[in-house]
């Protein structure tokens, strides 16, 4: 498990020196970068390349679900934070919504849809826990 976690780090890692040129001058982040106030900066570019296109496989972001209204709205990485306090990049990760999962999770299912599976879901873990907001 720890060589597991120990790759999937250096994965991460890796993608992210691909993204640095996509953080926004300011610093990114939610509270506009820098403030201790938010999550990391990183943690914007790492929702771009590794977190959002597992939600988008899912089609977790069609207009219908969380790509329209329904929170968290996982478009982009501001969209899942606005408004919600930081609740869905919380650490630790182990009780985080999007690892927990919604309460209309039954068998796996999230209204008619596999949820996160478990690599997903150490993915997830993975950059909540590097990045996340405490």
């Amino acid at each position: 498990m720890v060589v597991m976690r120990v790759a999937l780090l250096a994965s991460l890692i890796a993608v992210a020196a691909c993204d640095v040129g996509e953080v926004p001058a300011n610093g990114g982040g939610v509270d506009g970068g820098g403030s201790g106030s938010g999550p990391d900066p990183m943690m914007g570019t790492m929702f771009a390349s590794a977190i959002k296109p597992i939600a988008d496989a899912r089609g977790c972001t069609s207009a219908g679900c969380h790509g329209g209204v329904q929170p968290p709205v996982m478009t982009s990485f501001e969209t899942l934070t606005a408004n919600m306090n930081y609740t869905y990049v919380k650490k630790p990760s182990a009780t985080n919504k999007l690892i927990v999962g919604p309460a209309s999770l039954v068998g796996g299912m999230h209204q008619g849809v596999m949820y996160f599976d478990a690599t997903q879901k150490t993915t997830i873990s993975t950059w909540i826990d590097m990045y996340g907001a405490p």
